[in-house]
């Protein structure tokens, strides 16, 4: 029997925050939105003991397929509703976007998406050719489905998909300018900055508030500009950034119960300090 003190327990991609019996609340999703919840719902408990929140992460599109089956109860996403997603109600609890990561050593301050999508479908191959050392190029990659992948890849104008099995697994890159490139896939955001910080020729991508928190802590990292636009919260709230997007939580319907009350703190003062903690941009 589960006493009154939280238990914390990994179940896969699943984290599962439960204390004595009460109300059950699941949440699944996006990964760029669940550091933000995650300890934002350890908090909650305190407030509302004797609650179950269960929270996982992964697919973006895998939260939105449970939501509308009736198996969880939010869905945590970045990307804007569908027109037939009418019976979806999505609210903001902060903004993020996607970071363009170097190696710090790297003196490349900057590409253009045009100049990115040369790197990861072939067509550049040493960081001579936009600017850098002469140095091989090595784009790492999230894999193919989670919502940053999504981002980064239709802002390029390219297709990244996974091929092979097991630890031959691969992400593959086709469209723009080069050949086409198989390239190291990453399996989550913290190993895509590992992966940046201990190569010096890498490059990659995960969301800016994971980074800054990161490249604070002393990672070997260097977050660099899109287009002449530095990836900061000046330009993601003005829009200028063009690779923003909001972080939120998506419910069947508007939200009620347990649902309602767990976005009210989200989007109230004690909620919005875990946005910020994490290096996301608050509501206000």
């Amino acid at each position: 029997m589960l006493t009154p003190r939280t238990l914390i327990s990994a179940m896969g991609s699943w984290l599962v925050l439960a204390t004595a019996s009460g109300a059950d609340l699941t949440l699944k999703g996006s990964i760029a939105v669940y550091p933000v919840v995650a300890p934002a719902a350890k908090a909650y408990q305190k407030a509302h003991p004797g609650s179950t929140i269960t929270i996982g992460q992964g697919i973006e599109e895998s939260g939105f397929d449970a939501l509308v089956q009736g198996q969880i109860n939010i869905a945590m996403a970045t990307r804007a509703l569908k027109p037939e997603e009418q019976d979806l109600v999505a609210t903001p609890i902060g903004y993020d976007a996607v970071a363009i990561l170097v190696h710090r050593s790297n003196p490349v301050a900057g590409l253009t998406a045009q100049q990115l999508a040369a790197i990861y479908t072939g067509a550049v191959a040493t960081w001579k050719d936009v600017g850098g050392s002469d140095l091989p190029v090595a784009p790492g990659s999230l894999h193919e489905g989670t919502s940053l992948q999504i981002l980064f890849a239709n802002h390029l104008r390219v297709t990244g998909t996974s091929v092979g099995e097991g630890a031959e697994k691969v992400m593959a890159y086709s469209g723009g300018s080069g050949p086409g490139l198989r390239l190291r896939r990453l399996s989550s955001v913290a190993e895509t900055i590992a992966y940046v910080a201990l190569k010096p020729g890498a490059v990659g991508f995960c969301n800016l508030g994971q980074a800054a928190v990161a490249q604070e802590k002393g990672a070997a990292i260097k977050i660099i500009s899109l287009d002449g636009i530095p990836a900061e919260n000046a330009t993601i709230t003005s829009g200028a950034y063009s690779l923003r997007f909001a972080l939120q939580l998506v419910t069947k319907g508007p939200p009620s119960g347990d649902a309602k009350r767990f976005i009210e703190f989200m989007t109230g003062s004690e909620g919005q300090t875990f946005v910020s903690a994490n290096g996301a941009i608050p509501l206000e």
